[in-house]
């Protein structure tokens, strides 16, 4: 498998390459000048791990089809980090704990693939309003979205 391990902290910007399949634990953490992330069409991209770019100031990100697995911590405390794009043809299985825990993220559509949301994981998301889920069953805890205020969520009705 072909990983992604470490980066040097004073990156500013990456493209990560598209035949990397895993980005792992703690690469791109305290990575506090990291801004841009772009991940390519057609990116084999497969799993985002445990704290793989909290505490960076990273302002959106776009995760590609193919990625089943955001770690736990993967995203959190990233203060300027506003919007995530998922495909609708996603195979995201999994939002890991703490996900998203305390940053600055606005709204999410979560993909009818995902299976299971981790404890905490869009906690303290101050700034999150809208949750569209598409999904018809799934395995979360109940504090998955704890402290979001003034949230709504969206699900789509099924006859």
């Amino acid at each position: 498998m072909i990983v992604l391990c470490f980066c040097v902290r004073d990156i500013k910007y990456i493209q990560i390459p598209d035949f990397i399949k895993h980005i792992c634990s703690f690469s791109f953490e305290h990575c506090e000048q990291l801004e841009h992330v772009e991940i390519p069409n057609g990116s084999k991209l497969q799993t985002i791990d445990e704290s793989a770019f909290s505490y960076s100031i990273i302002k959106n990100i776009r995760i590609p089809s193919s990625v089943t697995l955001i770690g736990d911590h993967a995203f959190s405390d990233c203060k300027q980090f506003k919007k995530i794009d998922i495909s609708n043809d996603s195979k995201l299985q999994v939002i890991g704990n703490h996900a998203f825990y305390s940053s600055a993220i606005e709204s999410i559509a979560i993909p009818s693939s995902v299976k299971y949301i981790g404890n905490n994981a869009f906690s303290l998301c101050k700034q999150l309003h809208i949750i569209e889920i598409n999904i018809e069953m799934i395995s979360m805890n109940l504090v998955a979205f704890k402290n979001c205020r003034n949230t709504i969520f969206m699900t789509p009705v099924y006859y």
